[in-house]
């Protein structure tokens, strides 16, 4: 594999120190774990390579495979250290003002960052805007399923991958997404920069 390939992907990633599982494709694999979410999209992700749609140390550990190759890779703090100035507190007041009763465990978001609330207590709320990862050695089990080749198959990833409802056709000897209903133009310009050749119609009523 190299810079620039679209390939799909199937991984597992775990906890090194609890073997939880953190991320996975597998909907077999989430269920058998306990972990099954019917809101989640299971199967193979796509990936390009060199567009940071992936860890970059996995993305690396992908250029060294074939379709069909698999392989475990271990990763220390691929999400950063904890940093101990990253925990806050906070007035239980700005919640409640808010409408948020904060309970330990609860993911949170403040001005746009995503945090977790470690503890309440005395009108005080104490929250970690680490990554619930930093500090952890994680391992993956990853495994290349496929190089995708032709626009059709690029274009038909790219849907899947940004949960848009709609089929591809080719047309002109290129590949037009028929939507189910209008998207944002923004995301049709993000699949435009990722793949040029694709347009786009809305399917008639």
């Amino acid at each position: 594999m190299k810079e620039g390939d679209w390939i799909l992907v199937e991984f597992t990633g775990r906890i090194k120190a609890t073997g939880e599982i953190f991320d996975l494709t597998s909907a077999e694999e989430a269920k058998k774990a306990g972990i099954w979410n019917p809101k989640q999209t299971y199967g193979p992700k796509l990936v390009i390579l060199g567009k940071r749609m992936i860890l970059p140390q996995l993305e690396e550990e992908l250029k060294k495979l074939k379709p069909g190759e698999e392989k475990q890779v271990e990763l220390k703090n691929p999400f950063g250290e904890r940093r101990p100035e990253l925990i806050k507190i906070i007035s239980l007041s700005h919640f409640l003002k808010n409408k948020i009763n904060p309970i330990p465990g609860m993911p949170i978001e403040i001005e746009g960052v995503p945090a977790r609330v470690q503890a309440v207590s005395g009108g005080r709320v104490r929250v970690d805007f680490n990554h619930p990862l930093a500090g952890k050695t994680v391992i993956y089990r990853l495994k290349v399923v496929k190089k995708l080749e032709n626009l059709k198959e690029k274009a038909e990833a790219l849907i899947k991958h940004f949960g848009i409802s709609g089929e591809v056709v080719i047309q002109d000897q290129k590949p037009l997404i028929k939507l189910e209903k209008e998207i944002p133009e923004k995301l049709k310009k993000a699949i435009q920069d990722l793949l040029p050749e694709v347009g786009f119609t809305t399917k008639k009523a």
